[in-house]
């Protein structure tokens, strides 16, 4: 893309030959008189024309009464009309040939159900005339390549930039406040987009229409909805292989987030644990608020990403250094001490009484000399003992401080290596330093946890395992249809006795078994089987209602060959009590060995995202352990390995624990990855997935489930329509 071409796929919103501004005021103090004085003031070389019948002229423009009365041809609109007139006025500009309109009128769907009517009704207005919406609810945009500045949001000062990062959020408070801030960071926001309600134009087409300007080199996102997932994956492997960092900045993620949202924008929010994997495993750089996602991106921006989690600390305070290991630690990353050649190199430089082990304390002896400090940050930066340096400076003021700051900004831009420096004084007395690191597009901290976070971020972001294996399976899978399944309808249930079957066919170890309708079916099966439990057999009561049979006495383990149908006449009692017309039978197995027991769960895809597998403790101990480590689907052997590798219980079974063996890590991780198929062959069907437990025995023993629950939708009666963005 040339540097002055706009964004393909929406040219009359980001570089119109003509905006018309309807419902332009001329009341100074009102914010509806901004868009139209900033268009003026940032110097927008194209025509402008404001539209209201209450006036003849505004600002020294003429002033006509509708869009049918605009003099030149009309590409893009902005509408300040009350929310009664905006679909009018959609349907004016469409038929005066406009391509895109910006509609900053409020009270659609974040007012409730009248709202959403009303805005659905405004969708269907785009869609009928063509016309692109930007909104409604939207603060409008800035586009500096296009000295464009469409917008009433109170964050505007200064000149636009013409090149830098871009901003796209649905809500233009926090872009305002985002757009404002970035000027104190000394971080150019090229592009600015509020995308408001997005009943047509959303964030992530923005987004991906603004990566792929020359003039965008990262861009940041603030989301109020969980995005629609191959459109949000495409746009993030998009933003790594363009090496343009993305920032999200994601709210909603707690209850009281969720309802904050549906007031604020009408959106409804989904689960967003399939989000956050799908970011972590594609390279986006996670904010949990404005103020990071602004250091994020500009650090993003300025340093080259750490290859390791390994941190040299550099400080003119020892007490400093001391709490930034510590934080270190709690953020996963590693404070190596130094080898002995590295100490003497340093020690060179500082005092006697200072520390050349990590952290460095320089002492503040050293600040009269501004190249010393940013030498001894260059030798720990060119060591192969560590990935990042964290410089951290002290109630370091006045001229020294600014000698410092000139010189240790030039040493950073000249190191391969990120030097993420923190400056530790008020604002009152640093503001000269930020200047100096701004002017160089340099991030400079005000605390520690915020630069180390960052620094996990971008190590994050850097080591993503990036896209998944493609999870076709060789194996031919028919899934069980449940008796009395319908085409439509409920969710269908398939319990552990109806899925035998389906196990062997996977390769997935069970222990052998038969599901029993009645006493003598039951009876015939434990014969068959007691063998192999030293004459005892276990009845599992099979119904989908009582997914937790083990907290109701459904699950009978040992019982002798003489009980069995007396245990399953019981068991069928507590059925028809707990779960009437509901329980499919009883399945009778063998007596498993003894063995450590894991959970593996899986939850369906939610917004076109890729199902979750979760792997945890298992059987009775599931709920009192509460640990659980997730991945995305599909995954490959290697990756079900870390996964069960993150898995704290695990990594003490792995190991062997107090003279147990070690348990069969390899097995566990091939039940994982043929779950994983199973779940590809469900596709979109899938609602849930529950093996637990899964026993698994000393390394070269193997693995066997013993409980499943599988849950999935109805099949369609014909396929789905999907919504695509033109």
């Amino acid at each position: 893309m040339a540097v002055d071409d706009p964004p393909r796929a929406l040219p009359a919103l980001f570089t119109p030959r003509s905006v018309a501004v309807v419902g332009a005021s001329g009341n100074a103090a009102s914010p509806f008189a901004r868009p139209l004085r900033n268009l003026i003031r940032h110097g927008f070389d194209g025509e402008v024309v404001p539209v209201n019948p209450k006036y003849a002229e505004i600002d020294g423009l003429r002033c006509v009464p509708s869009l049918r009365d605009v003099p030149v041809d009309v590409d893009l609109v902005i509408v300040l009309t009350p929310a009664a007139h905006v679909i009018e006025t959609i349907e004016q500009a469409a038929e005066v040939g406009a391509g895109a309109a910006v509609v900053c009128s409020s009270g659609f769907a974040e007012t409730g159900a009248t709202g959403r009517h009303l805005q659905a009704a405004l969708a269907a207005a785009g869609t009928r005339t063509g016309l692109r919406i930007l909104g409604p609810n939207s603060q409008g945009l800035v586009f500096g390549p296009g000295r464009l500045a469409a917008t009433f949001t109170a964050g505007l000062a200064g000149e636009l930039a013409p090149r830098g990062a871009a901003y796209v959020g649905q809500s233009g408070a926090i872009g305002g406040c985002v757009l404002d801030n970035a000027r104190e960071y000394g971080l150019p926001v090229a592009a600015w987009v509020s995308t408001g309600n997005q009943a047509d134009v959303d964030a992530i087409e923005v987004a991906g229409l603004l990566l792929s300007h020359e003039r965008i080199d990262s861009v940041m996102c603030y989301l109020e909805t969980t995005p629609h997932g191959p459109a949000y994956v495409e746009l993030a492997e998009r933003a790594r292989q363009a090496g343009k960092p993305l920032v999200v900045l994601r709210s909603g993620r707690s209850d009281a987030g969720r309802r904050a949202n549906v007031s604020h924008t009408g959106a409804t929010i989904g689960p967003t644990l399939a989000f956050e994997l799908a970011s972590a495993r594609h390279g986006v750089i996670l904010a949990d608020d404005p103020h990071e996602m602004l250091l994020g991106a500009q650090s993003a921006r300025a340093h080259r990403a750490p290859r390791g989690g390994r941190i040299g600390i550099v400080t003119t305070s020892g007490g400093a250094g001391a709490v930034a290991a510590d934080h270190c630690e709690r953020a996963g990353l590693r404070v190596p001490a130094f080898s002995a050649g590295l100490r003497a190199g340093i020690a060179a430089d500082i005092p006697a009484f200072g520390a050349a082990a990590n952290p460095v304390d320089l002492t503040a002896q050293v600040l009269s000399d501004a190249s010393r400090v940013s030498r001894i940050c260059a030798t720990v930066a060119g060591s192969a003992e560590v990935d990042a340096v964290l410089f951290i400076a002290t109630m370091v003021t006045g001229e020294d401080a600014k000698a410092l700051a000139g010189d240790l900004a030039a040493t950073i831009a000249a190191t391969d290596k990120p030097i993420v420096t923190v400056w530790l004084a008020g604002d009152l007395n640093t503001g000269d330093i930020r200047r100096v690191f701004g002017d160089a597009g340099l991030p400079v901290f005000r605390r520690v946890p915020d630069a180390i976070g960052v620094l996990r971020r971008l190590h994050d972001a850097a080591s993503a395992p990036g896209a998944p294996p493609d999870g076709t399976s060789t194996a031919r899978i028919v899934l069980p249809v449940c008796r009395g399944a319908k085409p439509q309808g409920p969710p269908e249930t398939i319990v552990e006795g109806e899925s035998l079957a389906l196990f062997d066919a996977l390769g997935i170890g069970r222990p052998r078994g038969a599901l029993a309708r009645t006493p003598d079916e039951a009876d015939q099966a434990a014969r068959e089987l007691a063998d192999d439990g030293g004459g005892r057999v276990v009845l599992k009561l099979q119904s989908p209602a009582i997914p937790h049979k083990s907290d109701v006495g459904a699950v009978r383990p040992n019982v002798p060959l003489g009980e069995v149908r007396a245990v399953f006449r019981e068991l069928m009692e507590i059925g028809e009590r707990l779960a009437p017309g509901a329980v499919r039978g009883v399945l009778v197995q063998a007596v498993a060995p003894p063995g450590p027991e894991f959970l593996i769960g899986v939850v369906g895809s939610a917004d076109g995202f890729p199902p979750v597998l979760s792997l945890g403790v298992g059987g009775t101990e599931t709920d009192l352990h509460d640990e659980r480590v997730h991945t995305l689907l599909p995954l490959d052997r290697q990756e079900a390995l870390r996964l069960i590798g993150r898995l704290r219980a695990a990594r003490l079974l792995l190991a062997g624990f107090r003279g147990r063996p070690a348990v069969d890590a390899d097995a566990l991780a091939e039940m994982i990855v043929k779950v994983g198929e199973l779940c590809g062959a469900i596709g979109d069907r899938l609602l849930e997935l529950e093996i637990n437990p899964v026993r698994v025995y000393p390394e070269g023993g193997g693995a066997l489930a013993l409980d499943f629950l599988l849950r999935r939708r109805p099949e369609p009666a014909a396929p789905p329509t999907l919504r695509s963005t033109p």
